[in-house]
């Protein structure tokens, strides 16, 4: 199974003479008529049996290589997903799948593979997550799950099943920049990155918040949106944004503008292959960052 969308390694030859040229990566699309139950698809990952999941706009898929899997609410059926709009994915160490959207609240599909547990939010409740909107889901490294939410800043849950609470205040500047959060990672040294919709912001692990200043990202026209974020595996982040791809040391300055062009790259998603490759999904297209720093 763990073939299934594998991206393509390079094969080790037998003989002296040098390797020959990797082969160019064949694309197969999986479309509607393939049993996806939408064209729009948000975010895939794959769980430690090897199956993909995909959250689409009108439902979870599982493909098994074969077919497809569908996962839709049923107003009849309190155990369903919460909503059809999956936007966020992720599978935990434990090989727990969470997922989330819009007006979905977080939801966790249990051990039978058919029902879910949820949390919602509940107005005038601050135990409960804060927003039903969910745009990215993490896992740090003590198994905590944060989910970064549209309009309700950063929730952690608790394992009473409470939520604690990291948002934006007008009044408070040592605060999150936005409530509004669009993607989430975690680093080695514990930080949590967080990608707003008006930068990127990191939360120390002694609960401090550090803006992180990217100029070429504030000063380029348009609002500085942050749908991408990957550890560049030397204690810092890239950073991705329809104004470029960027680099951001471990001391969180920003040092490099990887692969400057005009128009600028727009990774909105990563993914890093087994030989360390970066691929970039784009809102052109697909392109492939290699070790050596040459984009293709």
């Amino acid at each position: 199974m763990r073939r299934l969308f594998a991206l393509p390694l390079l094969a080790l030859g037998l003989s002296v003479h040098a390797a020959a040229p990797p082969a160019t990566p064949q694309f197969v699309s999986m479309r509607v008529n393939d049993g996806l139950p939408s064209s729009v698809v948000y975010k895939t990952v794959q769980d430690h049996d090897g199956f993909i999941w995909i959250g689409t706009q009108d439902g979870l898929a599982r493909y098994d290589g074969v077919g497809f899997r569908i996962f839709r609410h049923d107003p009849a059926d309190p155990a369903s997903i919460a909503s059809n709009d999956v936007s966020a994915l992720l599978v935990d160490r434990d090989g727990r799948l969470w997922c989330g959207g819009e007006a979905s609240g977080l939801n966790r599909l249990e051990a039978d593979g058919k029902t879910f547990t949820h949390w919602r939010h509940k107005a005038g409740d601050l135990s409960t997550i804060a927003s039903d909107d969910v745009g990215a889901i993490v896992e740090d490294a003590k198994g905590a799950i944060w989910v970064g939410t549209y309009d309700g800043g950063v929730n952690r849950l608790e394992r009473d099943g409470s939520f604690m609470h990291v948002d934006h205040d007008e009044e408070d500047p040592a605060t999150l920049r936005s409530s509004t959060v669009i993607s989430l990672a975690i680093e080695t040294s514990g930080r949590l990155w967080i990608g707003t919709d008006v930068g990127v912001d990191v939360r120390e692990p002694d609960g401090r918040i550090v803006h992180v200043d990217i100029p070429e990202l504030q000063s380029r026209p348009g609002a500085p949106i942050v749908p991408g974020l990957i550890a560049d595996g030397r204690g810092g982040m890239l950073v991705g944004s329809r104004k470029g791809l960027f680099r951001i040391g471990a001391d969180l300055v920003s040092r490099e503008e990887i692969a400057p062009s005009s128009p600028p790259l727009a990774p909105t998603s990563f993914a890093r292959d087994e030989s360390g490759d970066l691929w970039l999904g784009l809102l052109t297209g697909i392109a492939r960052l290699d070790a050596h720093g040459k984009l293709h």
